[in-house]
């Protein structure tokens, strides 16, 4: 049984094929149309880890991000310059004098996402929550960004009296 957990795992390939990253790119791109500005940094050959998710609803943009595993303490959250940066890192260090591994995958890891997010985000209403594995921000829009109307005034009239 122990030789049978021991064998060499097959190599699993991460890459995505260059038409699918493409086309996913596409859909992505018109996902945040509405947000130029919004683009993932990452390089778009392979896919990014960790996996996440981007949308816009009301007046705030929402990140999903997935860090199963990562409790509060090991995740990190930056905005410098419109640069948002997500970083989880887990170090384990377990004394191993007593064990002979077979196999040992699970080690110390570190995951690293950056985004350019748009201008008009309030910096200081930004608030981030994780639960199940799964980070959540919820970055507003700034006052300046949101939609508002605009009232239209009528001038008063200038009287006939006053035409020479």
């Amino acid at each position: 049984m122990l030789s049978r957990l021991c064998r060499p795992s097959l190599p699993v390939s991460t890459r995505v094929p260059t038409g699918l990253a493409r086309e996913l790119d596409s859909l992505f791109g018109d996902l945040l149309a509405g947000f130029p500005s919004f683009q993932l940094a990452a390089d778009s050959a392979r896919p990014a880890i960790p996996a996440l998710n981007a949308y816009e609803a009301g007046d705030a943009l929402h990140i999903e991000v997935e860090l199963p595993g990562f409790n509060r303490d090991e995740i990190a959250v930056d905005l410098d310059s419109n640069v948002l940066t997500i970083r989880a890192e887990q170090k384990r260090e377990e004394k191993c004098e007593d064990r002979r591994y077979h196999r040992r995958e699970r080690m110390a890891t570190t995951q690293v996402r950056t985004l350019t997010v748009p201008a008009d985000v309030d910096a200081s209403r930004i608030e981030a929550t994780v639960a199940d594995g799964v980070l959540h921000l919820t970055l507003p829009k700034a006052e300046s960004a949101r939609p508002r109307k605009i009232d239209v005034k009528t001038l008063p009239s200038t009287s006939e009296g006053s035409r020479s």
